[in-house]
């Protein structure tokens, strides 16, 4: 190319955020948008459920419970028994009242 056809290099534009600074999130607010406004125990069913692999047909045969039932569970739509919730907590080795 010929130097009189020649572009000079752009200079590039330094990012500039047009929001202001933010404060961190609480745990709570972190949640509540994950979640939606989800029961805790619910949540709680759903975390410990997937942080140790498990699908919804595979505990409900451990825990001798319909997939569908913890599908329900898990949205907050249908609680936790406490017979339900002791052998969630015997599963999960945490304490039963955590899913009440």
């Amino acid at each position: 190319m010929r130097e009189h056809m020649r572009k000079p290099p752009t200079n590039p534009v330094p990012y500039q955020n047009s929001q202001t600074e933010e404060s961190p999130m609480s745990i709570s607010q972190a949640l509540f948008e994950l979640c939606g406004d989800l029961p805790r125990w619910a949540t709680a069913l759903r975390g410990l459920r997937r942080r140790e692999g498990l699908t919804q047909v595979e505990m409900g045969k451990m825990l001798n419970v319909p997939q569908g039932n913890l599908s329900q569970m898990e949205r907050g739509k249908r609680p936790v028994g406490k017979i339900i919730a002791k052998r969630l907590a015997e599963l999960f080795k945490t304490d039963y009242r955590l899913f009440l």
